[in-house]
C-alpha cells in the first residue's frame, strides 16, 4: 500500500479534513457576501490547523488578508479585519489573539518584494509568506490567491535559467530559516506566566516540525527545478507532500513507520481537542507526549539519512 493511500484511509485524519473543509466553506460563503469584503481587491487565506485541514473542536482560525498596495487604505483595512472578526464570532470560533501580531492586511509587495530583504522579518512578511506556501488555504479571492502564490514561488525559482542540475536551495534555506524562527519564537514564550508555552512546545514538536520538514523532504526527493513543478505541491497538505515523497522514493520499509507517525500525530491532535488552552499535563501524560514527539522527530531523521536523500541532505547542515 502506498503512503498516499495510507494517509487517505486514516479514518480520524480523513474526518478532520472533511470537517475543516466544511467550516472553511461556511467561512468563504460569509466572506463572499459581506459588504466590506465584497469590494476587497485581494485574497484572504486560512493557515494553521484549518489551513492544514486538521482542525478540531477547539481549533482557532489563523487568517491572513493580502491586498494590493494601491487599494490598502487604513480605513479599508480596518473594515476588512473587522468583518473577519465578526464572521469568526458568528461561526463560534475561538476569539482571535488580542495581541493581533499577525492580524493585519499585508500587501502583495510585502510577500513578494520583501523576499531576501532585512525588513522581511521585522514586518512579519516572512512568516506570512511561509504560511501561504506551506499551509495556506484560500477562503476569499481564489484567483488572486493563486496569482499571489505563483508570484511568490516564481521568485524562489528565479535563479533557474534552464539549468538541468538546478537545486532549489533558496527555498530550502528559507524553510530551514523558518524552522529556526519558530524555535526562537518558542523560546520567547518561556516567560509566559500563563504557561501557554507548554502547548506551544507540543505544537512545535508535532505540527510545526511536520509542516516544515515534510516540505523539506519533498524538495530533497522530488527536486523541483522550476516553479511550475513545485506549484502543484503548494495545494497539498503537509502530510500529502510527505506521502508523495515517500511514494517517489519507494520507501516501502518506512510505510509502517509512516502509519505510526500518522497515529502519533492524531494522538497529539486529540490531546489539543481535549485540553484547549489548559496544558498543565499530568506527568504520565507529559511523558507520553515526549515519547511520541521523539518518534516524530526520529522519523524525519531516519528519512533524511536514506540514500535517496543523500545528494541534497548535506545542505540541511552546511
Amino acid at each position: 500500500m502506498t503512503a498516499t493511500k495510507l494517509l487517505s484511509e486514516h479514518a480520524s485524519l480523513a474526518l478532520r479534513l472533511s470537517r475543516s473543509r466544511d467550516k472553511l466553506d461556511q467561512l468563504s460563503e460569509k466572506l463572499a457576501h459581506h459588504r466590506h469584503v465584497e469590494a476587497f481587491d485581494g485574497a484572504i487565506f486560512a493557515a494553521g490547523s484549518y489551513g492544514r485541514l486538521e482542525a478540531g473542536t477547539n481549533s482557532d482560525l489563523d487568517v491572513f488578508a493580502i491586498g494590493r498596495s494601491e487599494s490598502c487604505t487604513p480605513l479599508s483595512n480596518v473594515r476588512i479585519l473587522g468583518a473577519i472578526a465578526d464572521i469568526n464570532d458568528q461561526l463560534s470560533l475561538p476569539p482571535f489573539d488580542e495581541s493581533m501580531r499577525f492580524f493585519k492586511v499585508y500587501t502583495e509587495g510585502d510577500l513578494v518584494s520583501n523576499l531576501g530583504k532585512p525588513k522581511d522579518d521585522t514586518e512579519n512578511s516572512f512568516t506570512a509568506r511561509m504560511l501561504l506556501m506551506l499551509e495556506g488555504r484560500a477562503i476569499f479571492g481564489q484567483s488572486k490567491h493563486e496569482e499571489l502564490v505563483d508570484k511568490v514561488v516564481q521568485n524562489y525559482f528565479r535563479d533557474n535559467k534552464g539549468k538541468k542540475n538546478y537545486r532549489p536551495l533558496f527555498l530550502l534555506n528559507d524553510l530551514l530559516r523558518y524552522w529556526r524562527t519558530l524555535c526562537l519564537n518558542y523560546e520567547d514564550t518561556r516567560s509566559d506566566p500563563n504557561r501557554k508555552w507548554r502547548k506551544k512546545n507540543l505544537n512545535l514538536r508535532f505540527s510545526r516540525l511536520s509542516t516544515v520538514f515534510s516540505t523539506v523532504a519533498l524538495l530533497l526527493q522530488l527536486r523541483p527545478s522550476s516553479a511550475e513543478q513545485f506549484l502543484p505541491y503548494v495545494k497539498m497538505t503537509p502530510f500529502e507532500r510527505l506521502a508523495s515523497s515517500l511514494d517517489a522514493t519507494s520507501c516501502q520499509g518506512m510505510h509502517g513507520e509512516f502509519s505510526e507517525l500518522l497515529n502519533d500525530y492524531e494522538w497529539f491532535l486529540e490531546l489539543k481537542d481535549s485540553r484547549g488552552d489548559d496544558f498543565e499535563l499530568a506527568k504520565d501524560l507529559m511523558d507520553q507526549a515526549r515519547v511520541r514527539a521523539d518518534k516524530v522527530a526520529n522519523f524525519y531523521q531516519k528519512l533524511f539519512r536514506r540514500s535517496e536523500f543523500e545528494e541534497l541532505s548535506r545542505y540541511l547542515v552546511i
